[in-house]
C-alpha cells in the first residue's frame, strides 16, 4: 500500500470531522463526522460506479477509478457502523451512558423521576430533550423533555402515554438503571436577564422544557415571563408543586394555573385578555397539545402579535400532527365528497338508472 494512498484517506477521512464539527455538540462530532463519511463515501462509489470517461480521465484511468472505488467502500462501511455504534439507538449500547434512577414520585397517569450518574454527563440547555433506553444493547431510545438537573443528574416528568412509557411508569424503582443521552433540539426559553417578553403555554407532561427553564432562571428584573398552565387536575400535575415554589421565587414570573377540574377553562377571550397585555414583540414558547397550540396561534395571530412563535412537537410518536393531517386530507375528502355528490345527481337525473 502505497504511503500517499494512507495519507489521502487519511485527509479525506479528517476531513468529515472537521466539517460538522461547527454545528454539532462537542460529544457529537465522531458520530455526525462517521456519518457523513459514510454519505460521502456512498455518493462517490455511485459516481465512479457510473464509468464515465470524463470521471475515469479524471482520476487518471480505469484502474485508478477501480482502486478509489474500494476504497470508498471501505470508508461508507466503517462510516456507517461508526455512527450506527455510536448515534443509533440499536448500537448505543456499544458505548453506553448508565444512569440510576435516585428518585421516584409518582403522580396521577405518571410519575417524576431523577436519575444519577457516576460520570459527568453532557451539558444541556433548557428546553431540550434527552433519549432513555433499557440497558441492553437493542433496547430502543425513547425521547423525553430535561426537566432539569446537573452535571451529574437528569429530571424528567413522565406520563404513561404508550407501552414503553405504561410500563416504565409501572415498574421503575430506585436504583434501576437506564441509558441517558445527551440534550438535543431547538426550544429554548430565554431566560437570562437581557431575554425578550415571553409568553409560555404548557399543556400537561408540556411543562417540562418550562421546568428546566425555570430551574435555571435567576430573580431579576428585566423583561415580564407569563406562564400559563393547564392542567386535568392537580393530581394528575405532577410538576405543580415545583412551579408554585418557582413563582414564589421568581419576581419575574407571572404565573397562571388553568385547572380543567375547577371548571377553569383557558378559552379565547380569556387568552386573548392576557396577550393584549403583553408588548408586540413579545414571543411564545408553547408546548403542549394540538388543540392548545390552535387556540394560541389563532389569538396570536388576531391581535396582530408580531414575535414569534415557538412551539415544541408534542407527540414525538408521529411525524404528522392532528392539524397537519387534516390539512393534508382536507383536499381528497373534498374531492371524494364531489364525486359522490356527482354521482348521486346522475342516478337520479331523469332517465338515470
Amino acid at each position: 500500500m502505497q504511503k500517499s494512498s494512507i495519507t489521502i484517506g487519511s485527509v479525506f477521512a479528517l476531513c468529515h470531522l472537521a466539517l460538522v464539527a461547527p454545528f454539532v455538540p462537542l460529544a457529537n462530532i465522531l458520530p455526525a463526522g462517521l456519518g457523513a463519511l459514510a454519505m460521502t463515501s456512498m455518493a462517490l462509489s455511485l459516481l465512479l460506479a457510473a464509468r464515465w470517461r470524463l470521471v475515469d480521465r479524471l482520476m487518471g484511468g480505469p484502474d485508478r477509478s477501480y482502486v478509489a472505488h474500494r476504497w470508498l467502500g471501505f470508508f461508507a462501511l466503517v462510516g456507517a457502523l461508526g455512527h450506527w455504534a455510536l448515534a443509533s439507538s440499536v448500537g448505543a449500547g456499544v458505548l453506553p451512558v448508565l444512569v440510576t434512577v435516585s428518585r421516584v414520585k409518582p403522580f396521577e397517569g405518571g410519575v417524576d423521576v431523577t436519575l444519577t450518574s457516576e460520570t459527568p454527563l453532557p451539558p444541556y440547555r433548557p428546553g431540550q430533550f434527552a433519549t432513555l433506553a433499557n440497558n441492553h444493547a437493542r433496547a430502543e431510545a425513547h425521547p423525553f423533555t430535561i426537566a432539569g438537573g446537573d452535571e451529574w443528574s437528569r429530571r424528567f416528568v413522565i406520563r404513561a402515554a404508550g407501552d414503553w412509557t405504561n410500563a416504565f411508569v409501572e415498574s421503575v424503582g430506585k436504583g434501576d438503571r437506564f441509558r441517558l443521552s445527551g440534550g438535543f433540539g431547538r426550544f429554548l426559553p430565554q431566560v437570562h436577564a437581557e431575554r425578550k417578553e415571553q409568553l409560555w403555554v404548557a399543556g400537561g407532561v408540556g411543562i417540562t422544557p418550562f421546568l428546566a427553564a425555570l430551574e435555571r432562571m435567576k430573580p431579576d428584573d428585566g423583561a415580564r415571563v407569563t406562564l400559563i398552565y393547564c392542567i386535568r387536575s392537580r393530581a394528575s400535575a405532577g410538576a405543580l408543586e415545583t412551579v408554585e415554589k418557582q413563582a414564589a421565587r421568581l419576581p419575574q414570573l407571572a404565573l397562571t394555573v388553568v385547572n380543567e377540574a375547577d371548571g377553569n377553562l383557558l378559552i379565547a377571550s380569556r387568552l386573548a385578555d392576557v396577550v393584549r397585555e403583553m408588548s408586540s414583540n413579545a414571543e411564545v414558547y408553547l408546548c403542549g397539545p394540538e388543540g392548545l397550540k390552535v387556540l394560541v396561534e389563532a389569538a396570536w395571530e388576531t391581535l396582530g402579535m408580531a414575535g414569534t412563535i415557538h412551539s415544541e412537537g408534542f407527540d414525538f410518536r408521529g411525524a404528522y400532527s392532528l392539524a397537519d393531517l387534516i390539512y393534508i386530507g382536507r383536499p381528497v375528502v373534498e374531492i371524494a365528497r364531489s364525486w359522490a355528490k356527482a354521482k348521486v345527481s346522475v342516478v337520479n337525473a331523469p332517465g338515470g338508472s
